[in-house]
């Protein structure tokens, strides 16, 4: 068994991966990193799992993993939380003499408060991992990185400041992907289930589907509208919610949200 990830050694999602990979058994050996989120999901296979990153605390949803469940045919089996703790990372002394960070969007995004304090410019960088080893590799003046301090320790840089991100507690959600013909079995589960379903077009139609829960007293945890990726302008909803397929509820208010809607794609339980 394999289990693929973006990044680099270092990366959230690297550190997640050895987590998902200890609760499964799965040698470390076994990692595979990719340095696109299309590689990843590519990878997936009966003998590849992978674990992606779905929503962030602060930054929100990471819409390219949100998109690729309507370009890829994979299942979630499982959701693992990474609590994210940044660090400014150098070659250089002190952060006085620091003026541009690389890293990747989201946690440019996840410490936007400190990056104005200290009027750093911030520069875009595939992976946070990534930034830390471009920046240990290729040595100039004034530049850092944002990243996990086991990426400073890889990349034997300075950690200059820690948990410099905006929000306490902020913690990244990652999804544990296989492919739907997988038998795997997540041990650690969070009783919840997640669809997309394309609504019917006709008035209060969004009020109904929503209602089919409601009426069943089903807890919705997380609803979002992305793109369909058929017509223009016409929309999808991402809706994850608490419970079983086989429980009473769920099965009543699956039911009656299909009087309502065009298309249910059943995500994943886990």
């Amino acid at each position: 068994m394999f289990i693929s990830y973006q990044g680099l050694p270092g990366a959230y999602s690297h550190i997640t991966a050895l987590r998902v990979a200890q609760q499964l058994g799965v040698d470390p050996g076994n990692l595979r990193e990719y340095s696109t989120f299309k590689e990843v999901w590519e990878s997936v296979n009966e003998d590849t799992l992978a674990v992606v990153p779905i929503e962030n605390s602060r930054a929100g949803s990471v819409h390219d993993n949100l998109y690729n469940f309507l370009r890829y045919d994979c299942k979630i089996i499982g959701e693992a939380n990474t609590e994210i703790n940044h660090a400014l990372l150098s070659l250089e002394d002190t952060i006085q003499e620091v003026h541009t960070v690389y890293s990747h969007p989201q946690a440019l995004s996840q410490c936007y408060t400190f990056l104005e304090r200290h009027h750093l410019v911030p520069m875009e960088y595939f992976d946070t991992a990534g930034a830390a080893k471009y920046i240990a590799s290729h040595p100039q003046k004034g530049v850092a990185a944002i990243a996990s301090e086991e990426a400073g320790r890889l990349y034997k840089l300075h950690t200059l400041q820690q948990n410099i991100q905006d929000q306490d507690g902020n913690s990244t959600r990652f999804f544990v992907l296989a492919s739907k013909e997988s038998k795997v079995d997540y041990p650690e589960k969070k009783g919840k289930m997640t669809i997309l379903f394309q609504a019917r077009d006709i008035p209060a139609s969004l009020y109904k589907c929503l209602g089919a829960f409601a009426t069943n007293v089903v807890n919705l945890t997380k609803i979002e509208s992305i793109p369909s990726f058929q017509d223009p302008f016409m929309y999808m909803f991402w809706l994850e919610f608490q419970g079983k397929s086989e429980d009473d509820a769920i099965l009543k208010s699956l039911d009656e949200l299909r009087f309502f809607t065009k298309n249910i794609q059943v995500l994943g339980e886990y």
